[in-house]
């Protein structure tokens, strides 16, 4: 067994835990609001950005998924998860990266761009023997989150899809033909900022995002210093009650975010089972998501697993993220 962060995340460490909380540490401070598709926009000068959707079946669990990276690297990937369980994952380059100001990304392997006039994101994507023409109907907004600040780097985050109702259709790689989308459910985020994911000094991220059968969503993300604090947004989106969200800081409660019922996948420790709860802002209800089928990815002095999940209710679909720097695995 590797070793195991010695840190307040609520996994048995309660003395380190009540050291932490009797230094009385500030809470976070970075900005949370509802996202607008205007801050979807490129941003200048960061070290790493990226556009992430998923595509997900609620019934089969089939799952979609395109990255457009623009800094520092310029690649593109996809995920594809049939359901019958086997995964596929495929990288390569990425080029000619164009924006126009509005909330859009296009390069060489497609765009990403939003129609204000309907309401709806677009995605076209041909890379890798890979392609795709998918629409984001109806999407329902989750948050922008940051800047957030540890070991001496910058996050920010916004998700204007938290979840959507999709149609159109992708062409896996190999496959014998297209794969229609009409009825599944779609999310998209960004990330930006001065940070390195290679950045050895920080531990790595938790993040999970679901598609609730009554048409809302759970979504959860955060990054864990290298002291071992978890620093965390926590959004409920209700068809009836809207966007809602809080912070999570695990120097404020110990229970902030629990990872249990750990497992094993290529050598790679990783959460079945991750619990975030409220710290500071609107009291959600807790969020617990569940891995029932496993992914890992190797990166570049990091890996991670981009799993298929689920929440406490019936008929969800989730995807989760365990992320961990060299430095860390195992925590």
């Amino acid at each position: 067994m590797r070793h195991r962060l010695l840190v307040a995340l609520g996994i048995g460490l309660a003395g380190l835990t009540t050291l932490a909380l009797s230094q009385s540490p500030p809470p976070d401070t970075f900005s949370i609001r509802e996202a607008v598709p205007a801050d979807d926009v490129v941003h200048p000068g960061s070290y790493t950005e990226w556009w992430y959707v998923n595509i997900v079946n609620p019934t089969t669990k089939e799952t979609f998924i395109v990255t457009f990276n623009s800094a520092p690297i310029h690649t593109t990937s996809s995920f594809f998860y049939d359901k019958f369980g086997n995964k596929s994952h495929l990288i390569g380059p990425n080029s000619s990266f164009t924006f126009t100001g509005a909330p859009s990304v296009c390069s060489t392997a497609g765009c990403l761009v939003y129609h204000a006039s309907s309401n709806q994101w677009h995605l076209n994507y041909a890379a890798n023997g890979v392609t795709a023409d998918i629409w984001l109907k109806n999407p329902r907004r989750g948050v922008t989150s940051g800047p957030l600040n540890y070991e001496g780097q910058t996050m920010s985050w916004t998700n204007p899809v938290a979840t959507s109702v999709t149609s159109g259709w992708f062409w896996p790689a190999n496959a014998p033909g297209p794969i229609s989308v009409n009825g599944w459910r779609g999310y998209h985020d960004h990330n930006w900022g001065n940070f390195d994911l290679s950045n050895q000094n920080y531990a790595g991220w938790e993040w999970a995002g679901s598609h609730e059968p009554n048409g809302g969503a759970k979504v959860m993300g955060g990054v864990i210093d290298g002291q071992g604090h978890w620093h965390g947004t926590i959004v409920d989106v209700d068809p009836a009650l809207g966007t809602r969200y809080c912070r999570s800081q695990s120097t404020l409660a110990a229970n902030a975010l629990e990872l249990s019922d750990w497992a094993v996948i290529d050598d790679f420790e990783y959460p079945r089972k991750v619990v975030t709860r409220c710290t500071t802002g609107s009291s959600l209800p807790v969020q617990t998501y569940t891995v029932t089928s496993p992914h890992k990815v190797l990166g570049f002095l990091f890996e991670f697993t981009e799993s298929i999940g689920k929440t406490g209710t019936p008929g969800s679909a989730a995807l989760i993220e365990h992320f961990r720097t060299y430095a860390y695995a195992g925590s």
